[in-house]
């Protein structure tokens, strides 16, 4: 059983960019090997996402979150390094 929520409040700063901060939580709850007990976790955390609108057809856009959840993605390819910090960027084309 797994519940993820955010609350977020979105910024327009002019007219090509939003700034986004948000809250975070998570709520696990993972049966044991046996199945018979179970163990209740919760996590919190926040971070920020950012988008600029280059035009019509051309987005930037980068995202931070941090949540105290160890179980999240690693962030290396190359290593096992926890994923409780977790950076996105990117560019978003429109035809």
């Amino acid at each position: 059983l797994w519940f993820d929520g955010q609350l977020r409040w979105r910024l327009a700063l002019g007219r090509s960019l939003t700034v986004t901060p948000f809250l975070a939580a998570q709520y696990v709850r993972v049966l044991s090997e046996g199945g018979a007990g179970a163990d209740n976790e919760t996590f919190f955390g926040g971070g920020v996402d950012a988008r600029f609108d280059a035009g019509s057809s051309l987005s930037l856009f980068l995202e931070y979150s941090y949540l105290s959840n160890e179980s999240r993605p690693t962030i290396s390819p190359t290593r096992d390094t926890l994923g409780e910090h977790q950076l996105f960027t990117g560019v978003e084309v429109r035809f």
